[in-house]
């Protein structure tokens, strides 16, 4: 028998190749994601950065200069696959595990989200994210649906 909470599975279509879409998720981060709330510096946030290499971090810098990681990067296989150790706003001891991959599709890509490592004690966090990527990822195919039209 396993305390492990069931992992967060989240899945968009996006407008746009694999590349572009890997792209938008990564270098261009900070253009899209919702950083009210999902951020800790919240309005304060000035950039966001995903370091492009294993070992890398993903962090925001809010206004005043101040770097908060919110990730420590384990795959950066592009266009295809992120993988993070996801903790913003906590330790990376407490890291749980983002995978988020692009694969091609006859529209553009299927964008596929799989966040695990939820022990038993965390369930009320596990059920926050199940909403909050939600929000993240309409964001995302927003941006993507007008990344599109330019």
């Amino acid at each position: 028998m396993t305390n492990a909470l069931a992992a967060v599975v989240k899945e968009r279509t996006l407008p746009c190749p694999p590349g572009v879409a890997f792209a938008l998720f990564t270098d261009r981060i900070g253009e899209w994601w919702p950083v009210v709330p999902h951020s800790v510096a919240g309005d304060r946030v000035a950039s966001i950065t995903v370091e492009p290499l294993e070992g890398g971090f993903v962090y925001e810098t809010d206004d005043a200069g101040v770097r908060r990681e919110w990730a420590t990067v384990v795959v950066y296989d592009a266009p295809a696959r992120l993988v993070l150790d996801w903790y913003p706003g906590r330790t990376p001891a407490e890291a749980t595990r983002v995978e988020v991959t692009f694969t091609g599709t006859e529209s553009g890509c299927l964008l596929r989200l799989e966040h695990t490592g939820w022990s038993a004690g965390r369930r009320e966090h596990r059920l926050s994210y199940d909403s909050g990527w939600e929000v993240v990822l309409d964001a995302l195919v927003a941006a993507a649906g007008a990344t599109g039209r330019r």
